[in-house]
């Protein structure tokens, strides 16, 4: 059984989801700890969760037609096994997995930071980035996402600095946005003349 040491489920995640998971990974573990200002939460937990929760997005995981939360549920205990967590730290492992796209208020505080902290980085520059870099060569999928995000995630947020996060994310996409519109001219709106 294996202590906390998350070396070789970060060799995991990245063989799984190559620097796009991994980076995706790292970044909601710091994003995590500046949501939480300092209150108490278990670490361990959310770099657990932070490594595992979007394995049923990767192609090693993933299943057609099977949505990526369900698909992480299924290949999380297996994962989860390996490692020496109690039953009380399980249990917010799997809370935490299952409701990392969902609104509300959740029974452990490593699940709300956790929602708070995987949607503030669907926004601002890094949110554009990773919805660029999934739409291809397919702007306009992008754009729609980038503006799906930007007016869904804002609105799950339950911790206060993760809503000035989305705040200075949001003003960063709204310049975004309005200087591709300016320099892409098929998404101006066609004048009416």
């Amino acid at each position: 059984m294996k202590k906390r040491n998350f070396e070789e489920l970060k060799a995991l995640t990245f063989e799984a989801g190559g620097d796009y998971g991994l980076n995706h990974s790292q970044r909601l573990i710091k994003l995590v700890e500046m949501i939480a200002q300092g209150r108490p939460y278990d670490r361990g937990v959310i770099e657990f969760c932070a490594y595992v929760h979007d394995f049923g997005a990767f192609s090693k995981y993933a299943q057609a037609g099977k949505d990526h939360v369900v698909r992480s549920m299924e290949v999380l205990p297996e994962i989860m096994d390996g490692y020496d967590f109690t039953g009380e730290e399980k249990k917010k492992i799997s809370e935490t997995v299952a409701n990392h796209h969902k609104p509300g208020v959740f029974e452990s505080f490593e699940a709300v930071l956790f929602r708070d902290a995987d949607a503030v980085d669907f926004l601002g520059v890094i949110g554009i980035a990773r919805d660029m870099m999934r739409s291809g060569k397919d702007i306009n999928k992008a754009v729609d996402s980038i503006i799906r995000h930007r007016e869904k995630l804002p609105a799950v947020l339950h911790e206060e600095a993760a809503k000035q996060l989305a705040k200075i994310r949001m003003e960063e996409t709204d310049h975004f946005l309005s200087r591709l519109r300016e320099e892409h001219f098929l998404l101006l709106p066609e004048s009416e003349g």
